[in-house]
């Protein structure tokens, strides 16, 4: 995600605002994640988790800020990343990327887009070595093929059997020494109104 360019987390806080300000809507709850929510020193980019009653509103505010030149299209390689689930923008030379949640996962995706990356790759495969019968699935997590109610960070941290880690502490570290002898929560939360869908994340 992140690239060389780093800025100090005083101007990354900035300009995450200035990106807050202009997505934010009365219908809209966003949270600032990735190294700007874990207080690094240096910030690469800057990550933004944005739940909304009204999807296509957001993503046509953002289509429309692009084409006012408030904001420029982020280059990935030789192409570009807009989504309806993921987009990537460039505000102030810096990129900012915005992920797109649902009440049923919003609490994942936050984790998830906080990180950091090493962190989140060992516990995913501290559950699939333990043969956990439930796991990430295209941006949610499920069990026996149905979607389980992930809405809060204090809920993610419960299917991981442990309580609730500031982002400042979250490290490969910090989970391996809580995920020793990790059993399955089984009073999971399932969302019987839709059914397991499809959303490209790194995991």
């Amino acid at each position: 995600m992140s690239g060389d360019d780093r800025r100090p987390l005083g101007e990354a806080t900035q300009i995450a605002k200035e990106m807050v300000a202009l997505l934010q809507t009365s219908e809209t709850h966003i949270v600032v994640a990735g190294s700007v929510r874990r207080e690094r020193a240096t910030v690469g980019d800057i990550e933004l988790v944005v739940m909304t009653d009204d999807p296509r509103h957001l993503l046509a505010r953002l289509d429309n800020l692009v084409i006012s030149g408030v904001v420029n299209k982020a280059r990935y390689g030789d192409s570009y990343r807009w989504g309806e689930k993921y987009r990537g923008v460039m505000l102030n030379g810096m990129r900012c990327e915005i992920f797109m949640a649902t009440p049923a996962n919003f609490g994942y995706i936050l984790w998830l887009r906080t990180g950091p990356g090493d962190a989140n790759t060992f516990v995913m495969k501290r559950l699939a070595d333990a043969q956990s019968p439930y796991r990430a699935v295209g941006g949610q997590w499920v069990q026996n093929g149905k979607r389980l109610i992930v809405d809060t960070e204090t809920e993610m941290f419960r299917l991981l059997g442990m309580p609730y880690l500031p982002p400042q502490v979250r490290s490969e570290d910090a989970y391996r020494a809580r995920m020793r002898k990790w059993q399955p929560v089984k009073d999971v939360r399932v969302d019987e109104s839709a059914p397991v869908g499809v959303q490209k994340t790194m995991f």
